[in-house]
């Protein structure tokens, strides 16, 4: 593709952004409840979770797939958000992986978080494997990349930190999802079914999402390869890719950023 040609795309892309963000802002409502994360923190296992508990509880038997769930499940500045919100017994939860904006301010907010060195090994997994991205750099590129790197993850955090209703661990909701996801339903005013419960945990494991993403058109069509979001889920994975340089980064962040969580 000539260069005249993806300059004309990149504005093309730019103002179809600029669209979708006005109009979000125009649709979200002060009861709708605001899931805040960076990349890679498990955005998709609790959407796939809440999908499938409120199918189930609602009788609804929309198809359990990555590509349904993505339509009914909006994400502030995408399409999605001008689908209609399908579920009577929840408010509607809206993702972002962007900074706080005022705009939010009289929602609730659920933040998770997630050791950020795990994260940059996860994103760089999916930088690699994203079309859109066309990323060939290292590990390094990532954790010192302006827009995906370490500092952006500690912005993005502090930005969120102070209003925030609840905060959730990723770690924690791999030890006892049960627990954590018992939480988000009760933070969101949802009726807790136990049975419903066990039974969306289960449809949204590890197993589950691999399978649901294995068959997404969606999917397919963004990642080059077998990528898949349930890559590994692994904690601590950054031990066995981050060199000394990369820790003594992670330790000058985490005191600039007065981050106490990891």
């Amino acid at each position: 593709m000539s260069m005249p040609s993806l300059v004309w795309k990149k504005i093309f892309w730019l103002f179809k952004k600029s669209i979708l963000y006005f109009f979000s802002y125009l649709i979200i409502n002060k009861n709708d409840v605001i899931l805040s994360l960076f990349p890679k923190t498990g955005s998709t296992w609790i959407r796939f979770f809440l999908f499938n508990y409120l199918n189930e509880t609602e009788s609804l038997e929309i198809k359990a797939g990555i590509d349904q769930m993505n339509a009914v499940m909006p994400e502030f500045g995408h399409k999605s958000m001008l689908n209609q919100w399908r579920f009577k017994s929840s408010p509607k939860l809206i993702k972002t992986h962007r900074p706080f904006r005022s705009i939010f301010s009289k929602n609730k907010i659920i933040l998770v978080i997630r050791d950020p060195r795990d994260i940059l090994v996860s994103f760089y997994h999916y930088a690699l494997a994203k079309k859109e991205f066309n990323f060939s750099g290292t590990l390094k590129d990532i954790i010192h990349h302006n827009e995906w790197g370490l500092e952006y993850f500690f912005e993005q955090f502090k930005s969120w930190e102070k209003y925030a209703g609840l905060i959730v661990k990723y770690e924690d909701l791999k030890a006892d999802p049960k627990k954590s996801f018992k939480e988000i339903l009760s933070y969101m005013d949802i009726p807790v079914d136990e049975e419903a419960l066990i039974n969306a945990i289960h449809r949204s494991d590890f197993n589950a999402m691999k399978k649901a993403q294995e068959t997404s058109e969606e999917f397919k069509n963004k990642f080059q390869g077998n990528f898949t979001f349930a890559r590994s889920g692994k904690s601590n994975q950054w031990v066995e890719y981050f060199d000394e340089e990369d820790i003594n980064f992670w330790n000058v962040c985490k005191q600039k950023y007065e981050f106490s969580f990891y």
